[in-house]
């Protein structure tokens, strides 16, 4: 049998579609990861989805900051500073600047309360704020999160209980 350059480069060309695909499938996030039952009592949802953000915000950096950044309104040095040299984990990044501005407050202002406080759980914390499970900013929450997952390319079970909102602009 003849190769010819077409077809070595359709082979090749079909041959990096399938690794890729693999790659995607091991970036997909944990089963378990924003999967809640529809009906079923959403504590403990934020803690289910840490994991997997801080996978995501450590192997792919510059799209989460840009996330964080340009839909939860907080600043890039602080969400580079917080990464960088304080310590923090992306998904802590994420739901502290996410959180904040679901609260009308700066990044900065829960930033500074987190440390002390998250030993409860970013639920707990998150509910001290006002943001509790069945309250309309915990629906905000998990609606934001979806659609961070969305424009990142990662599915989201979430998203099988909290759709897309009608006429939501896509900024892929």
């Amino acid at each position: 049998m003849k190769l010819t350059l077409q077809t070595a480069v359709a082979a090749t060309a079909l041959a990096m579609l399938l690794v890729m695909g693999a790659a995607r499938a091991q970036q997909a996030p944990d089963a378990a990861a924003g999967t809640v039952a529809e009906g079923e009592d959403t504590a403990g949802w934020i803690a289910a989805t840490v994991a997997d953000i801080d996978r995501y915000g450590t192997r792919y950096r510059q799209p989460f900051v840009d996330e964080v950044v340009r839909y939860h309104g907080a600043p890039r040095a602080l969400v580079v500073e917080l990464l960088d040299t304080g310590g923090w984990a992306p998904a802590d990044v994420y739901y502290a600047c996410a959180i904040a501005q679901l609260v009308g407050r700066p990044c900065r202002f829960v930033a500074d309360r987190l440390p002390g406080a998250k030993a409860g759980g970013w639920d707990a914390f998150a509910a001290g704020l006002g943001v509790e499970p069945g309250s309309a900013q915990f629906d905000r929450l998990q609606q934001g999160l979806a659609d961070s997952y969305r424009r990142w390319g990662r599915p989201l079970r979430i998203e099988e209980i909290v759709p897309a909102e009608e006429g939501a602009a896509q900024d892929d």
